[in-house]
């Protein structure tokens, strides 16, 4: 209820017809932002007063007033489609009445907009489409054709055409003829148009193809291409006539009427660039219409084109009797043809994308051909890095290899921070003899403090800066990984250096906010993108991020923050670890007298598998489970008297005497006959217990070698595992003793293990009295 009497109280503002021009922006600002024409409610009574309203001042005899009112209708039907419904057949042909009588180019004009709105709108409503649409459409196109001389009106004229030939192809397929004629006349060149009004013919031209049948749309569509291609190598057969081309058009591709120009060249060459600069906008604006209909896009004829105007340089040869001002005027246009061109090209990659990769050789020699030809040409290097960089993201990897080292030699003088100019200080003027003759060399002589203290080379232009860092941006998320340390070091030190830099400017103006913006997005590309050789750029990216993230300009601290969750992710993974494939438990060989014998082999293998520390958990996961038992063991299991105290290791063990009932120890003598013995499988225990008349035992070993083979991998001991043991040169010195009893017996076995290259070397016997526990013998 508010609402309507808030409505009520705009009404009051159209009462008086003489002040509704000043009064229409607050009313139609207060609809927009209230909406107090949304309503759900089916009871349109409520907005009778409004509706009256509006049809008074439609057919007022004030101008204005009929201005105001199709402006309220235009803004009533946007917002309630109830009202729409209701009302659109009657405000169809009061409008359309408006439009063929004459009126003011302003009314005109918003009567086309609102035209084109009510009849866009009944695109999904078969049957208002049937009342309103069908019957009135035609008419509204004829006068639209009928109202072209008027060049203001020719923007929203276009519009309602495209709007037509999009939504009702069929009911505006008679006027696609004339409205052809209509946009090849603003294409020709032969006046100076504004970009916005050749923009909107060349956009209008490339939907005229939508009138035509389904089956031929496809047809037409390239037809419209390659007369386009057509006209624009026919403007360049007598633009190019100056110079050698270095090949010629073979095949003579159809085109369009256009008037023929004049013989003089001053006048026929402005004609004709600004005709092949309309022909290209139109050319792109087809490429880029869309369509459901298969269609062909004429790839090979195109890139001809292309490859025609840039093999267009300073350096061709001017051809004989021929003007050389023709010459001059025609490499002083040049630059407009190679921007047009640009346009061209970009809009080709965005069209076809990967099946251009044939072409990828023959893109990168020209681009990298321009760029070394234009070095001073600023505006055209900025829209070759944008090609470039198009380049970069279509085709990847494979376009960066070819390209990358020419690339980088140009970016960097591009790039790089600016110098301090050289310049001559004067001699002091003591030095002059006569006063005349100093007085003329001070003034001649001038310090120029200024220009030696603020002098600098100029920096890039702003436009060239951020095309260069897109480029490089792109090279490095695309190509980074793959670049030289030495070329990463350059880029990174360029980014950072002119990131510094700006940081400590003083002058705000000096640095456009979307250079730095760039510059940042350049450091974290570099993140992203590392390279083993080279130490990361880590941790001045989190300096630097941190300290933009307080800058001034919201927009980069947008950019350092996202930029920080980046650096956050790469120090502290939040992905799962990857699993690792478990190898196998190295196999264990249980040898009665000798304990649980591991492979080493496998052993070994293991341990080199083993690189970090969970590996090494796993390791110990392979150790045997059963503890090693050695012959002591057995040995100290069978004595009833406890082990003798362990000596230390690698002692060199003296002859044990006997100190049974405190008697005094006899030296032991030389034994008479050595024992060898060579345990096999079969045989698998290395030595017995001598009977009770056997008091001591010396047992002397120079080298014990044991190698052990596991076939099997299986957990049976006996006989599931093929074990050789070869024991050389075992002796065994038995000294005869009184005679005791068993559980006084002292048995000493030393046993010395070593490799096969020292036979011929005596090793330290090892003394085992026996473990005190299961890790002594481990």
């Amino acid at each position: 209820m508010a609402n309507q009497d808030q409505l009520q109280g705009l009404l009051g503002q159209l009462a008086d017809e003489n002040h509704i021009e000043s009064n229409l922006p607050f009313v139609l600002e207060s609809i927009s932002n209230n909406r107090y024409l949304d309503d759900e409610s089916s009871d349109l009574s409520k907005f009778h007063k409004w509706i009256t309203r509006l049809n008074s001042l439609l057919h007022s005899k004030n101008s204005t007033a009929r201005w105001a009112s199709i402006s309220l209708i235009k803004a009533t039907c946007e917002q309630s489609s109830k009202l729409y419904h209701a009302n659109v057949a009657s405000w169809v042909l009061n409008i359309l009445n408006i439009l063929t009588r004459p009126e003011p180019t302003s009314v005109h004009d918003m009567a086309i907009k609102t035209l084109t709105l009510l009849f866009a709108k009944t695109a999904d409503k078969p049957e208002v489409q049937r009342e309103v649409t069908s019957p009135n459409l035609p008419k509204f196109n004829h006068t639209l054709l009928n109202l072209s001389g008027n060049r203001d009106l020719l923007p929203a004229i276009f519009d309602a055409f495209m709007s037509g030939f999009t939504h009702f192809p069929t009911t505006s397929r008679p006027a696609a003829d004339n409205c052809r004629k209509l946009c090849l006349s603003l294409l020709d060149g032969s006046s100076d148009n504004r970009f916005e009004l050749t923009e909107k013919a060349a956009s209008c031209l490339s939907t005229i193809f939508l009138t035509a049948t389904v089956a031929n749309r496809g047809e037409m569509w390239r037809n419209t291409a390659m007369r386009l291609l057509g006209t624009a190598n026919r403007s360049l057969d007598r633009l190019f006539d100056t110079i050698d081309e270095e090949s010629n058009v073979s095949d003579r591709l159809p085109a369009y009427d256009f008037p023929p120009v004049m013989s003089e060249y001053q006048d026929a060459f402005i004609i004709l660039f600004n005709r092949v600069s309309a022909i290209n906008e139109a050319l792109v604006k087809t490429l880029t219409t869309s369509t459901n209909a298969t269609v062909s896009v004429p790839v090979a004829q195109i890139v001809d084109y292309l490859c025609r105007i840039y093999n267009v340089n300073n350096g061709s040869l001017m051809r004989d009797f021929k003007d050389n001002g023709e010459y001059n005027c025609l490499m002083a246009g040049t630059h407009k043809l190679l921007l047009s061109a640009n346009r061209v090209f970009a809009t080709l990659i965005h069209c076809c994308g990967t099946s251009l990769l044939r072409y990828l050789r023959l893109f990168s020699s020209l681009l990298l051909q321009l760029l070394s030809q234009n070095k001073h040409k600023r505006v055209l290097k900025a829209s070759l890095y944008e090609v470039l960089t198009l380049c970069l993201q279509k085709f990847g990897v494979g376009f960066g290899e070819m390209i990358c080292k020419p690339l980088l030699g140009i970016l960097f003088e591009d790039l790089r921070l600016p110098k301090k100019r050289t310049t001559p200080v004067a001699k002091p003027a003591a030095e002059h003899t006569s006063a005349k003759g100093s007085g003329k060399k001070r003034k001649r002589d001038l310090t120029n403090s200024d220009e030696i203290a603020f002098g600098t080379v100029e920096d890039s232009p702003l436009s060239l800066l951020f095309s260069g860092l897109e480029v490089l941006q792109a090279l490095l998320i695309t190509y980074g990984s793959s670049l030289s340390a030495e070329q990463r070091s350059t880029i990174d030190s360029l980014i950072i250096t002119r990131i510094m830099n700006d940081s400590y400017q003083l002058k705000a103006s000096s640095n456009d906010e979307r250079v730095t913006e760039k510059l940042y997005e350049c450091l974290l590309a570099s993140v992203m993108k590392p390279i083993e050789t080279q130490a990361s750029t880590l941790p001045h990216a989190l300096r630097i991020f941190s300290a933009g993230a307080n800058s001034q300009s919201h927009r980069l601290r947008v950019i350092c923050i996202q930029a920080l969750s980046v650096c956050e992710l790469v120090m502290h993974s939040r992905l799962p670890p990857i699993p690792r494939t478990e190898s196998k438990a190295a196999a264990v060989v249980y040898i009665p007298g000798l304990g649980n014998l591991v492979d080493p082999k496998s052993l070994q293998d293991d341990k080199v598998a083993s690189k970090t520390d969970e590996d090494q958990d796993m390791e110990d996961r392979y150790a045997p489970r059963e503890p090693v038992k050695s012959f002591a063991d057995e040995m100290s299991n069978m004595s009833q008297k406890p082990p003798a105290a362990k000596k230390p290791a690698f002692e060199v063990p003296q002859p044990v005497r006997s100190t049974a009932h405190h008697e005094q120890p006899k030296e032991v003598q030389t034994p008479k006959a050595p024992i060898t013995t060579a345990v096999t499988p079969s045989s698998v225990v290395a030595a017995k217990a001598q009977p009770k008349e056997i008091e001591t035992e010396y047992v002397e070993s120079k080298k014990v070698h044991t190698e052990v083979s596991v076939k099997d991998l299986s957990n049976h001991h006996a006989t599931r595992h093929a074990t050789s043991i070869e024991t050389t040169q075992t002796t065994t010195i038995i000294e005869a003793a009184p005679k005791a009893s068993a559980d006084k017996k002292t048995t000493n076995v030393v046993a010395a293990v070593g490799s096969d290259d020292e036979d011929d070397m005596d090793m330290p016997d090892i003394v085992m009295d026996g473990p005190d526990s299961d890790e002594d013998s481990e």
